[in-house]
């Protein structure tokens, strides 16, 4: 949960994907934003959320991954999507920190 600087209120669900609140009628639903809403990312799931003010834009923690919501157009993009490069398991790092490998 995060609030803006417009006195919003995002709450993250699990399995419903965000709810957005107007702290001035928090009892009315004002948008809900789901892989149904916005062209697929999968954030149904949503573990943490972060207000950006330098960006203005709401930093999303889901469970496929992080995804940045730009408030002022709506669009939802994964910055980091093409930086990872290996995807590590639990058994690969234990081995890794047992042998003295970096990778």
């Amino acid at each position: 949960m995060t609030a803006d600087q417009d006195d919003h209120l995002w709450i993250g669900t699990w399995g419903g994907g965000i709810n957005l609140l107007d702290l001035k009628a928090p009892r009315q639903v004002l948008k809900v934003i789901s892989s149904q809403t916005n062209g697929g990312f999968p954030i149904d799931f949503i573990g943490s959320l972060t207000y950006d003010p330098i960006n203005n834009g709401i930093w999303i923690g889901a469970n496929q991954g992080l995804y940045f919501y730009e408030i002022a157009t709506g669009k939802i993009c994964a910055p980091l999507a093409n930086k990872v490069q290996r995807t590590f398991t639990a058994a690969s790092v234990l081995s890794l920190i047992n042998t003295g490998n970096s990778g």
